[in-house]
């Protein structure tokens, strides 16, 4: 069990907003390991974690850079605690593989919060307390040494998303599947050059109640040559050759 203290003052030059706030939390967290043999375990637990607002969350200034929107942070967002519980499986001999599976959920998630207003033509942007999040995750890991100077490394997850929470007077509610893909191997050859390649890859993922980020896929190739006895090192990378 962890206890945190957290104070939080700020003066805002504009708005007449002030920040004076001092709360206490009791975090929790238990684990539970068991081996099976040698090379294998398996693992289950639960954690809580304490999310607090940022300054820029928190800042009561109206940006009005854009005529055609008014951002701004709300000076009363509170902390949210996120729940997570997990199971979790490992080996590891020659090939190392950790896999796991686990369930998050909060509430009073503080969330962008996008409004329009017909009269004006203008979209009021800012955060606030009013959502509910809950994910589903599945983990993966492998590491795998194919040969002395092959070496290979995957690591991914698939999660699926459900939100919802007050956009004015409305509920919004949405829910996505969301994928998370990165592979990396290197080669070493004589003379000490080492080759190495990598790809990631990120579905659409969700940023707030009413709105989504793009996917994205990118790859790098890389090149170094070292000097052992000088510890003198050279390399080269090629990042999205093909973009």
């Amino acid at each position: 069990v962890r206890a945190e203290q957290t104070t939080t003052k700020a003066q805002f030059s504009t708005g007449g907003s002030n920040i004076d706030r001092n709360y206490f939390n009791l975090i929790p967290s238990v684990l539970i390991n068991r081996k099976l043999g040698t090379a294998s375990s398996l693992n289950a637990g639960f954690t809580q974690r304490i999310k607090r607002p940022g300054i820029q969350r928190l800042n009561p200034f109206v940006d009005r850079s854009n005529p055609n929107f008014a951002s701004s942070g709300n000076p009363d967002l509170r902390p949210v605690l996120l729940n997570t519980f997990q199971v979790g499986y490992g080996f590891s001999k020659k090939i190392s593989v950790n896999t796991g599976l686990e369930y998050s959920y909060t509430k009073n998630m503080d969330l962008k919060i996008s409004t329009y207003n017909k009269e004006t033509n203008i979209t009021r942007i800012t955060y606030e307390n009013t959502g509910k999040l809950s994910a589903l995750i599945l983990n993966a890991n492998v590491n795998w040494p194919v040969t002395k100077r092959w070496t290979w490394q995957v690591n991914g997850n698939m999660a699926y998303f459900e939100g919802s929470g007050l956009v004015g007077d409305a509920e919004q509610t949405i829910s996505r599947a969301v994928l998370n893909f990165f592979s990396s191997t290197n080669y070493g050859f004589d003379g000490n050059w080492r080759a190495g390649a990598n790809i990631n890859y990120r579905s659409k993922g969700i940023t707030q109640l009413q709105g989504v980020s793009n996917a994205y896929a990118s790859c790098s190739f890389s090149l170094n040559k070292d000097f052992s006895k000088s510890g003198f090192s050279v390399g080269a990378v090629v990042n999205n050759p093909f973009t």
